[in-house]
């Protein structure tokens, strides 16, 4: 039977609330019907969190192809997108992936690796929602503001923005928030209200390695007769690959922790849970608004520079993606580099952002390979080759830690060397046990154990967590104890069971390690 005749009260095991028979057939209207028509995939597929790309090239009128790439340029993943003449209705293919295809919830669907369609649902009417309340506007200039103060800030940002002082409380009271962690010190003048078409958003303003606001956030929200969906995203011309959204910084203190997540509600939700643990830190959030790009890791570490925090804590989601942004950021950011050190050497200064330091010769980047298969890229500096093979030598003992826990195999091979520069490949299952295992050897292989550490939330994420605590939510992990369906070990499960290296790549011998060069397997 497909999903989406299943019963109303097959459906509600999967919301917090009952769905009524007529709210279940309304929720399937939506997701058959009105999502597929009124949602343009082309557009939906471009949005910072799935990150593709039209291929103008490859492209026609009738079919339109979109790419994910690495930061090399190496294309992950491709879609084609057409729309059916009669039902006016968006689709897709993957034409590396037969089973990869359908209307845009299916899209959701597989990279959400959800099959829930309460979150689909929830998921796509936020897109919608936004769409309708957006307007053309003119591109974002940067505003440079010598004055650190808040009040300036606000000015400018009220000219530019149409932004408002913080008093329609509602989307963040919806969120779980009080009055006491919005009036806290990190906060103010960090979350302001925006007025957008008439309607009154929550705005968070980011910025770029100097400071400069060049993008902001926008947060609503809208009850239905069970439940509250949220929605937002970027105002049109944002720079968000360039930008982030940062707390308010205490000025004559020492940094305890700069802490790290997907999105200011997140960070805000980490605050009020760990209030009692941390009431006596000077923290700074830095959140990405998405998926965490180079330029953003780049602006981090500028920041861990200038400020020298005691450590860094990781924060993001707790799922594949959140896992992968973790690995990213241990791969990439270091300590900083000490006063005494930088007065020694003032060269350092006008180091590449993330370095590579005398005592850390190795970066790494975490990407995936299709659906099913994720990739570490370890990238190491050395002085002659012989030095860089026993780098890479010592990376192959510890991936011994990866193949004992993962029921598929695990690929590695030397992609590039030379006297001063090599990069090493790992290919493995996108599966949980075996990301949180790439955590592990990552953070090890970088001796970052002691400066930077990894908070996951109970659920997905904070604010669910929060929400939770405070009864606005049920708890779903009590009904996995209590014997229901785990739909995450079920999601790995099904990776698991569709994992083939030799379907998943482009060319499977340019992953086999002792084809390529590699230390083998």
């Amino acid at each position: 039977m497909s999903d989406l005749n299943r019963t109303p009260e097959s459906k509600a095991n999967q919301n917090n609330f009952p769905l009524s028979p007529d709210e279940h057939e309304k929720l399937l209207d939506r997701i058959r019907n009105i999502y597929p028509r009124d949602i343009d995939l082309v557009t939906f597929a471009q949005q910072r969190e799935y990150g593709y790309q039209v291929d103008v090239k490859k492209s026609s009128k009738q079919a339109i192809v979109l790419q994910t790439k690495d930061s090399a340029g190496v294309s992950l993943d491709t879609i084609i997108v057409r729309r059916n003449k009669e039902t006016q209705q968006y689709y897709y293919t993957n034409p590396n992936d037969a089973k990869d295809k359908g209307p845009i919830w299916k899209f959701v669907m597989n990279r959400k690796q959800t099959t829930s369609y309460i979150e689909i649902d929830k998921h796509l009417s936020g897109f919608l929602k936004l769409e309708n309340l957006k307007e053309k506007e003119p591109q974002i200039r940067a505003i440079n503001i010598n004055s650190s103060s808040i009040e300036n800030r606000a000015v400018s940002m009220v000219k530019h923005f149409n932004l408002l002082p913080l008093t329609d409380l509602n989307y963040l009271k919806a969120r779980g928030f009080n009055e006491n962690v919005l009036n806290s010190y990190e906060f103010l003048g960090r979350v302001l209200n925006e007025n957008h078409k008439g309607y009154i958003n929550t705005a968070f303003p980011m910025y770029n390695k100097d400071g400069e606001i060049i993008g902001l956030e926008r947060k609503n929200f809208s009850n239905t007769d069970s439940n509250s969906i949220f929605f937002g995203g970027a105002a049109e011309g944002s720079a968000k690959k360039d930008s982030v959204w940062y707390s308010k910084i205490w000025p004559d203190k020492k940094i305890d922790n700069i802490v790290l997540g997907e999105t200011a509600i997140d960070l805000m939700s980490f605050h009020m849970l760990k209030n009692k643990s941390i009431s006596n830190e000077h923290n700074v959030y830095v959140a990405s608004n998405g998926y965490w790009t180079e330029n953003q890791i780049s602006i981090v570490q500028e920041l861990i520079q200038k400020h020298q925090p005691s450590g860094v804590v990781l924060a993001n989601d707790n799922d594949g993606p959140g896992r992968r942004y973790n690995i990213n950021l241990t791969g990439q950011l270091n300590r900083p580099i000490s006063k005494e050190d930088m007065a020694l050497n003032p060269m350092n200064q006008f180091q590449p952002q993330p370095l590579i330091t005398k005592d850390n010769k190795l970066s790494v980047q975490c990407d995936l390979l299709g659906k099913y298969t994720a990739r570490l890229r370890f990238t190491a500096v050395f002085d002659n080759q012989t030095e860089g093979l026993k780098i890479f030598k010592s990376l192959e003992d510890k991936l011994q830690d990866l193949r004992r826990i993962s029921s598929q195999q695990v690929e590695t091979k030397i992609a590039e060397i030379s006297d001063k520069k090599g990069v090493y490949e790992v290919t493995f299952v996108n599966a949980t046990m075996e990301l949180n295992k790439a955590q592990d050897i990552v953070l090890d292989v970088r001796g970052m154990k002691n400066y930077l550490s990894i908070e996951k939330p109970r659920g997905k994420d904070f604010n669910e967590d929060l929400k939770v605590k405070l009864g606005l939510v049920k708890d779903e992990s009590l009904e996995i104890k209590e014997g229901k369906v785990n739909q995450l070990s079920q999601d790995d499960l099904n990776k698991r069971n569709s994992f083939d290296l030799s379907k998943d790549l482009p060319n499977s011998k340019e992953f086999d390690g002792r084809k390529a060069g590699g230390l083998g397997r």
